[in-house]
């Protein structure tokens, strides 16, 4: 995540020290593969021609029927409803 944060200063205007802050201030915890790969063949079927990468995150979003925290347009262009931008949080 952090190494978006130059383009995320630049794009949205936010200093990198006040994207560290919000970024700090989430709960956050890491899972294993084994715990989402029941939904990765749902998740390539959404993204995987979009871009490969995304299919992972996706996937794992796609298991806790969760939002997902991204700037990138690929989402969005997967048909996965349950967006968030950053704006959304400091808005």
């Amino acid at each position: 995540v952090k190494k978006y944060f130059p383009r995320l200063e630049k794009k949205l205007g936010i200093s990198q020290e006040k994207l560290t802050s919000l970024l700090e201030e989430l709960p956050l915890q890491i899972f294993n593969r084994n715990f989402y790969k029941d939904k990765l063949k749902e998740a390539q079927k959404l993204i995987a021609h979009i871009d490969k990468k995304d299919v992972e995150i996706l996937a794992l979003a796609i298991k806790f029927e969760t939002f997902l925290w991204s700037q990138d347009k690929h989402f969005k262009r997967s048909g996965y409803n349950k967006l968030l931008k950053t704006y959304d949080f400091i808005g």
